[in-house]
């Protein structure tokens, strides 16, 4: 098997094992050659450099001022880390790489609703887990995608369940008395988001009676009730609709406020798609060529920022998006031509969206993205 292919299927192993692993990559365009490994966060610089000069002698490491100010700038920007900085297309460049844990949301109740939302969330990247104590609204058959399903009372569930501040949880019970319980078990942790579904009667009354219970204002203040962004939802499907774009709204720009002014926050969350490294986990893909697409850096406006993968096939199938538009076409033109010819192992494309060039494609960018191509091969 491809050791590219093999490193990517231990980085979508690690995220969803709530890790956060590095990728660094090197690339070398007189020996058209990509060197990659993948290393926990933790990892000392003594410890990062004795392993890649284990593997890659004949490449030097990085030395620690560069490793300590690209893990920062990953960590704190959620976004990969080009070295050097003013690096051409034909020069010797690292790219540091850093994957926050898979966001968890956990969904209390398996009812219709939350059937919706399990799906939706789960293409939006979530880890979901959905927990009910009904059989028939807790199975593998209705919930055939999700990642966890638990059937039991709702004190075992919320016993067994280890919520922790980042994780995103949704209450939508069937009864006034399971949405209390639930939510009296997640007040203390302050989860990045946790929201109630209810009416404005209903959650008025859940409130008084946790702050009766001895929770504080400042508690509940952080409780999204009655939940999801106000969109006028009436069915199911649109009030699941409205749930997942609150949680994105979160996961995204860091507070719901800011959806209704247009805010840009900028959050640990890079454009990555999660299921593109599932695919090249696949015991079933391994044994195939194809092209791996990923956006290494942006300036300006642009339809996917850094971290965004594509993945491109010879017989013509593509998994996951770069943005779109011609920039995207010329990309995937290149890349199979790559596959094709063996002509490289890899290429730097420079994408320019301002100008006449975004004009010609019916958008309004004005950026430009570097996109690294890498043949992954059998």
């Amino acid at each position: 098997m491809n050791h590219l292919i093999e490193l990517y299927g231990r980085l979508y192993k690690r995220i969803r094992q709530n890790g956060s692993p590095v990728l660094v990559t090197h690339l070398d365009p007189k020996k058209d050659c990509v060197s990659q490994l993948s290393f926990d966060d933790s990892v000392s610089h003594a410890e990062f450099a004795a392993q890649w000069n284990a593997i890659y002698p004949e490449i030097t490491a990085l030395d620690a001022s560069a490793w300590k100010d690209a893990l920062e700038h990953c960590q704190g920007t959620g976004l990969p880390a080009k070295l050097p900085k003013n690096s051409k297309k034909r020069d010797a460049q690292w790219i540091v790489e850093w994957f926050s844990p898979q966001r968890q949301l956990y969904i209390f109740g398996g009812g219709t609703v939350a059937e919706k939302l399990a799906n939706y969330a789960h293409d939006c990247g979530f880890r979901v887990t959905v927990c009910d104590d009904r059989i028939g609204f807790a199975n593998r058959q209705r919930f055939p995608q999700i990642d966890n399903v638990i059937c039991a009372p709702f004190n075992e569930i919320l016993q067994s369940v280890s919520i922790q501040p980042r994780d995103f949880v949704v209450i939508v019970t069937r009864g006034h008395q399971y949405d209390t319980e639930c939510l009296r078990h997640v007040l203390p942790i302050q989860p990045a988001y946790f929201g109630m579904i209810g009416s404005r009667s209903r959650v008025k009354a859940t409130r008084e009676l946790m702050i009766e219970e001895g929770f504080t204002a400042a508690q509940l203040a952080r409780l999204s009730s009655p939940i999801g962004l106000n969109i006028g939802g009436i069915t199911p499907a649109e009030i699941a609709i409205s749930i997942v774009s609150q949680l994105v709204c979160v996961k995204r720009l860091g507070q719901t406020e800011a959806a209704a002014h247009n805010v840009k926050i900028k959050k640990d969350d890079s454009d990555l798609d999660i299921n593109l490294f599932k695919l090249l986990a696949d015991p079933n893909q391994a044994g195939l060529d194809c092209a791996l697409m990923t956006i290494i850096s942006t300036k300006g406006s642009t339809p996917r920022g850094a971290g965004a993968r594509m993945l491109i096939f010879p017989d013509g199938r593509t998994i996951g998006s770069i943005g779109g538009g011609c920039a995207e076409g010329d990309s995937i033109v290149q890349a199979r031509a790559m596959l094709a010819d063996g002509s490289s192992n890899y290429e730097i494309l420079a994408v320019d969206m301002t100008g006449d060039v975004a004009a010609d494609e019916g958008m309004v960018c004005g950026g430009t993205a570097d996109i690294l191509i890498q043949v992954l091969r059998t």
